[in-house]
């Protein structure tokens, strides 16, 4: 058997641990956690059995092989915290009391496992319904056991106070409750009675934590206990109910879920989080009443049965509405999870949208967009038809034969991977000026790619069809060559995305992952959008120059000298000197640089055509965030001149007061962002290497006030990237790097 060694228990402690009881508010931040345990030791007995909880299912978990990241993120744990926590704050301190915690903590560790599997399979969390069974249970036995005594300390919460620190204690507690008037003291209570603290002091220790974790969680506590009491005087029910019980916490964690955890913060997601509250009062009533029959308290249900109500029926949506977006990635944090959905927002990527790349090779003209003047009308209005043009002409010769168009014959390839679903051949080419009426949409191939998404490519030539109905396709690849059949009086391509599986469809609008425009030269990168009629575009192709440089393989690491010049802060000045940065994978096969000096890690994607910064996990003025934030969003490709933005999250670019103000109001409005400007200037290429220079800048918009961070500049060879210059105002930074 292999034992646990001591600083190993201690490492799953530090980090499991403290995040057991940050877990208890979504979070994974070691202020709010540290300040949490503080709080529960006010009632030690309670203090000790939450600890002993946590520390049995840091073992159990190990024991049994579960997974380290996992246990390490609390998600083991939190729940048997508060099962612990509520055992030790009901019973008076044993030997027994203490043996019950740990045969209920194993007993709650199985029942978290068991909902994790059961309620993964609907895309739901299982919050904190362990603790409540685990507990219920607990309870249900220990009224069994003759050698548990029951504790007065909710009667008498003012003897607690003295057995833990004597008269002074207690005055303190007292005086200090005195200072706020009734409404913020029931506030305070509210909130710490999920740490089954009933005094404002826990209340307000709390309340910082949650300030310093998150400004928007802090906002939504304030707001969703306002709103519980609004309710509460509507309904003309008693207020001491929601503070000295479990009761007004429900209001409080549903607010913060719904508001900014499992819903991108927005003015959506806070019409949603008061929306529900009434019902969790529905269901708090309903269930008090239901369990008083058993002696025991509803604790957290009205909170876990709103919000997993409410989960549950977002699955059954079929396109986003009123601005209420699900996370898609779980930052931890209401503001993170914010400002990388907000940039998402801006580059119109929504979540469900499937990145489908135009269906051509080189460069084509939209010749008719959505809503089109001719044929794109009612529920066929959502599609494209394409041609090439040459100097200004769409044929050459005189264009009276299908041959002299320049898209005819040209090869039609598949906008993503799919399932070939619907295959129509056979029909003829029309001559140039006729149509087919009776078959107006020719020679057609459907493809299936998402639930609800398929794509549809129609006047393909006679015969030229080169796959079958149930066979997978996958992105670029030729499915067959354009022709004139159908309805087409002149060869063009017609593209559209539906949402059944039938030729012909009703059409839905559904952006372009991502292409270029050329306006006279000037090319223009396009993200998840509609290509407009009229525009040139450009499916575009990668460099393998650049494809080399920027694909981040794991095993891979790079060696960095960092000198500068000029008047560099003495922040910078400790990253001069040499850097060292390693590729990894995560055991969930996430990508990212690791800093070997620090253990910081940086968070990168690759789709074949972008590297692209995800997230970070380190200090804010570290080589690391500097080299990623450089390396933000580049595209492996090449044309002359080619510009594009970004936007990089504001928590990755701002500090201070001003930050904190724009936290708490961003979801109703932003005042402060940060862009990412990258230009291509050059690229020599051939078959035995290169190089090319990438340049461009960062900068600050405050109330549309611009200003530059910083200018930078790319070089690359064939071993990779180069160099790196860091061009501030008053200092430069250069990193010249080497590949191994």
């Amino acid at each position: 058997m292999k034992f646990i060694g001591v600083r190993t228990l201690w490492a799953n402690f530090t980090e499991a641990g403290l995040n057991s009881y940050a877990q208890v508010f979504f979070s994974k931040n070691k202020v709010l956690a540290i300040l949490l345990l503080v709080v529960s030791f006010f009632d030690y007995t309670a203090g000790c059995a939450g600890l002993l909880a946590v520390v049995v299912s840091i073992l159990f978990a190990n024991m049994l092989g579960l997974s380290t990241v996992t246990t390490q993120s609390g998600q083991y744990g939190f729940n048997n915290l508060l099962m612990g926590l509520a055992l030790g704050f009901t019973f008076e301190p044993s030997i027994p009391l203490f043996a019950t915690v740990v045969i209920a903590s194993v007993f709650t560790t199985f029942v978290t496992i068991a909902m994790q599997g059961w309620l993964t399979k609907y895309g739901l969390p299982y919050l904190s319904l362990p603790f409540i069974v685990g507990t219920w249970i607990s309870l249900i036995a220990a009224s069994r056991f003759t050698v548990l005594g029951l504790s007065a300390r909710d009667i008498y919460n003012e003897n607690a106070l003295y057995a833990l620190g004597g008269k002074w204690l207690h005055e303190m507690f007292y005086n200090f409750e005195m200072l706020f008037p009734q409404i913020v003291t029931i506030y305070f209570k509210a909130l710490g009675a999920i740490f089954f603290q009933f005094n404002v002091v826990a209340g307000v220790l709390i309340a910082i934590g949650l300030l310093i974790y998150s400004r928007m969680a802090f906002v939504l506590s304030i707001l969703g206990y306002f709103v519980a009491l609004a309710f509460y005087k509507v309904m003309g029910i008693d207020l001491p109910g929601i503070s000295y019980t479990y009761i007004g916490f429900n209001y409080i964690l549903t607010s913060i879920a719904l508001g900014g955890y499992y819903l991108v913060p927005g003015r959506g997601s806070f019409a949603v989080s008061f929306a529900m509250l009434p019902i969790v009062g529905l269901i708090t009533l309903a269930s008090e009443s239901i369990f008083a029959v058993f002696q025991l308290s509803v604790y957290s249900l009205p909170f876990n049965v709103t919000v997993l109500l409410f989960l549950y029926i977002l699955k059954y949506r079929t396109k986003e509405t009123f601005g209420i977006t699900e996370v898609p990635y779980q930052h931890f944090s209401p503001e993170r999870n914010f400002y990388f959905n907000y940039l998402n927002r801006d580059e119109k990527k929504k979540t469900g949208f499937f990145n489908l790349s135009l269906p051509f090779y080189g460069e084509w003209t939209v010749s008719q967009g959505h809503d089109g003047e001719f044929t794109h009308k009612n529920e066929w209005k959502h599609a494209w038809d394409f041609e090439i043009y040459q100097d200004g002409k769409q044929f050459a010769n005189d264009g009276n034969v299908v041959t002299d168009y320049f898209c005819y014959g040209k090869p039609v390839l598949a906008s993503a991977d799919g399932i070939i679903v619907e295959v129509v051949d056979g029909i003829a080419d029309n001559a140039i000026g006729e149509m087919n009426i009776l078959r107006n949409w020719g020679n057609s191939i459907v493809i299936y790619h998402l639930p609800g998404v398929y794509t549809q490519l129609s006047h393909l030539k006679n015969g030229s069809i080169k796959v079958k109905k149930g066979d997978s396709v996958i992105k670029g690849q030729p499915l067959a060559t354009l022709g004139n059949s159908g309805r087409s009086p002149y060869p063009h391509l017609h593209f559209q995305v539906q949402a059944f599986q039938y030729v012909g469809s009703k059409t839905i609008k559904y952006p372009i992952g991502n292409y270029l425009t050329n306006d006279r030269g000037k090319f223009d990168m396009k993200f998840f959008d509609l290509p407009q009629s009229g525009e040139k575009l450009i499916n575009p192709t990668t460099s393998p120059l650049l494809v080399s440089a920027f694909t981040f393989v794991p095993g891979q690491s790079y060696r960095i000298k960092v000198s500068g010049e000029g008047s560099i802060p003495v922040d910078y000045k400790k990253l001069l000197g040499l850097q060292n940065i390693e590729i990894l994978t995560d055991s969930y096969n996430n990508s990212c640089f690791f800093d070997t000096n620090t253990g910081e890690k940086a968070y990168f994607g690759n789709d074949g055509s972008f590297h692209t910064f995800l997230n970070f996990d380190g200090r804010s003025g570290s080589f690391l965030k500097l080299w990623s934030l450089v390396l933000k969003k580049v595209y492996m490709g090449y044309y002359q001149q080619l510009e594009y933005t970004d936007s990089i999250p504001v928590h990755f670019m701002f500090r201070g007061p001003l930050k904190i103000l724009h936290d708490i109001i961003a979801p109703l409005y932003s005042f402060i962002r940060t862009t990412y400007f990258i230009r291509y200037v050059n690229l020599n290429e051939d078959f035995t290497g290169g190089n090319a220079t990438i340049e461009g800048e960062i900068f600050n918009n405050v109330f549309n006030v611009k200003r530059s961070v910083c200018r930078f500049n790319i070089l690359l060879n064939e071993n990779g990237i180069q160099q790196i210059v860091l061009v501030y105002s008053k200092f430069i930074l250069n990193f010249e790097c080497k590949r191994s």
